[in-house]
């Protein structure tokens, strides 16, 4: 029986970005058993993959301790494939018939990250993002999910303030949408986030009143993918939510500002990202909480109109 060992990113967004690459083995070795190292935050990604044996949840620790814990929580056994995703090269410490590592690194080139990756280990086809679903969990949550008939899914809120659009942004895209003459007239708003978001929920919640959909640190992350698979369109500032949107093939539109959108924006056949007019390098240490102010409602109204568009002409 082969053996699979897949050192997974420490954030939910990146460990996204590189599920692709997961699958991408899976479906070379389908009778291969799978071990996942995760950060506690990223585990809820892979506990519904079909060939999954186990999940070593470890947390980053100080002078890169957390190694250590990898290493003897891994030593022993024999790797079929060992797949690494961050730049430590453990994987030649371990005993493995075939080792991807990121010990060395290639030249900058300004690719999207995963297109980077697919060249470093050499995979002959993109390895789009994909999360995998239980149907029972599916099945658990289909008599609250068809309670509702169109759901606009926003991640209002980020861990840096730099990266967050202006709530009362939000609040104006939301009226626009939902308008009589909008797309979804009749569309209730799930806003989604984590616990240290919820002080920030009475903005929404005080001006949308009951039609929100109150899903800020609720549940399993595979629970929440659910729900996004149910949404009619998703909007998010750059985090780990609208990298799960897009790979659950739900209309997304991220929101960038401080980061460069070319080589990190979320990957999916409906995703869509639009950056700030003010160039990324140019917000990246300024200190102010309104580095997005200048990406506009219009332009992001806009650029839901083209997905929307396109979404329906597929």
């Amino acid at each position: 029986m082969k053996k699979i060992l897949f050192i997974s990113n420490g954030h939910i967004g990146d460990a996204v970005l590189t599920s692709g690459i997961l699958n991408y083995f899976l479906a070379q070795n389908p009778t291969a058993q799978l071990t996942v190292v995760s950060a506690p935050i990223v585990s809820h990604l892979f506990e519904d993959i079909p060939q999954l044996e186990a999940i070593i949840s470890i947390k980053k620790m100080p002078y890169r301790r957390h190694w250590l814990k990898i290493y003897q929580a891994t030593r022993k056994q024999h790797w079929s494939i060992v797949i690494n995703m961050r730049n430590s090269g453990l994987s030649y410490l371990l005993t493995a018939d075939k080792r991807y590592d990121f010990i060395r690194k290639l030249p900058f080139s300004g690719n999207h990250v995963v297109a980077e990756k697919q060249q470093q280990f050499q995979l002959r086809d993109f390895p789009w993002p994909a999360i995998k679903i239980n149907q029972s969990r599916v099945d658990g949550l289909s008599q609250k999910l068809t309670c509702y008939d169109q759901i606009i899914a926003i991640s209002p809120f980020t861990r840096w303030k730099n990266k967050s659009w202006p709530f009362e942004y939000f609040l104006d895209l939301i009226d626009r949408l939902t308008s009589s003459k909008g797309p979804f007239p009749d569309a209730k708003i799930a806003i989604f986030g984590g616990q240290s978001d919820r002080q920030y929920l009475s903005y929404f919640t005080d001006k949308l009143k009951d039609r929100v959909i109150d899903l800020v640190d609720n549940g399993h992350l595979l629970d929440k993918a659910v729900w996004i698979q149910h949404c009619q369109l998703y909007i998010g500032n750059d985090a780990g939510g609208s990298h799960m949107a897009a790979a659950l093939n739900c209309p997304t539109v991220t929101l960038f500002g401080p980061t460069d959108a070319r080589r990190y924006h979320p990957k999916g056949q409906y995703a869509r990202f639009v950056q700030t007019d003010i160039p990324y390098q140019s917000l990246i240490n300024q200190p102010n909480e309104h580095a997005m102010s200048s990406l506009s409602v219009d332009k992001v109204y806009q650029t839901i109109q083209d997905l929307l568009f396109q979404s329906i002409k597929n």
